[in-house]
């Protein structure tokens, strides 16, 4: 009995030859001469020309005006390129750039802040802050006034007497009225506008909020609170008795036995205000641990010209 197939096939393969792709999509080639992609590469295509003509436009401007802030450069008497005056802060060349915008940050006009200080309460603060302003080319004057409820002499570091000298417009006036007051030092900008502050440490905050905000950075607030647990600590070191000043002492000496500055390493609102208390009692402390010693030096580089004015004990440099 012969097989019979249910269902018959054509071949699968055949003796054709099949062309197998050689890529996925095929695309044209935009090299070799493709006549409809050659405008595309030609500065013919009036849109290419124009891009090029802008380009061209563009850096021949910018030419013209680096030529203009050279010229206006050499007639301020700055070296065009030269970066703007800094403090430097440390050995290590660590900088603190002041540069605030005056004309924002301040009303127009001249801006006379006058601080009521006394002999006992001075505002030390403010005259370390008015020496870093100074450093970075912002010029503060600092006229003097004797009140007549006082009898002693205005202290030798602050000079006479004297008015603001006329012959120049400045921006800055820091005025101060030495007086016999027991809520002293205070601050006034704007009487219309702000009550009265007092006390150095608040004093200080006022004037780096206003002036130079890099001293007392608020926007981070893990910084800010450790500024303030110092600037709360030179306050106790102002106004406490003996045992509290010297337990001040003691945290500083401790803290600075593996730290250069009191925050972030680099100068700031804490290393002024406690400098400041330090030298409002210098009688105080007849001499200062090593550590101090040498944070002393470091403020040193910074306020040499400002601390040369106080008799600072020898025991304090290791003389």
């Amino acid at each position: 009995m012969s097989a019979n197939t249910m269902y018959s096939l054509k071949p699968v393969y055949t003796d054709t030859k099949v062309e197998m792709p050689t890529c996925m999509y095929a695309m044209k080639t935009l090299h070799g001469g493709d006549s409809e992609m050659q405008p595309m590469l030609t500065s013919s295509d009036p849109d290419m020309q124009a891009l090029m003509d802008r380009d061209r436009k563009i850096a021949v401007e910018l030419e013209q005006l680096t030529n203009e802030m050279k010229k206006m450069s050499e007639e301020l008497g700055h070296k065009f390129g030269e970066s703007s005056p800094v403090v430097p802060t440390s050995a290590s060349n660590n900088k603190v750039k002041v540069s605030p915008n005056l004309e924002t940050v301040l009303s127009k006009g001249v801006c006379d802040f006058v601080f009521s200080v006394s002999p006992a309460r001075p505002s030390l603060s403010s005259i370390l802050i008015s020496e870093v302003l100074k450093s970075n080319g912002i010029h503060v004057a600092m006229p003097v006034q004797k009140h007549s409820s006082l009898n002693e002499d205005i202290p030798a570091y602050m000079g006479e007497a004297r008015g603001r000298i006329q012959e120049n417009v400045d921006k800055i006036v820091f005025t101060y009225v030495w007086k016999d007051d027991l809520f002293t030092p205070s601050v006034m900008q704007s009487p219309l506008r702000q009550a009265k502050i007092v006390g150095d440490a608040n004093v200080g905050r006022y004037l780096c909020r206003l002036l130079c905000p890099q001293l007392y950075d608020e926007s981070n607030i893990e910084n800010a609170t450790i500024s303030d647990k110092w600037i709360d600590l030179s306050v106790q070191m102002t106004n406490g008795n003996t045992k509290e000043k010297d337990a001040v002492m003691k945290e500083m000496n401790s803290y600075l036995g593996k730290n250069d500055y009191f925050l972030g390493g680099t100068l700031t609102l804490a290393d002024i205000t406690l400098l400041s208390a330090l030298l409002s009692n210098m009688n105080s402390f007849k001499a200062i641990p090593k550590n101090v010693k040498k944070w002393l030096g470091s403020m040193k580089e910074v306020f040499g010209e400002v601390l040369v004015k106080f008799s600072v004990p020898p025991t304090w440099s290791g003389q």
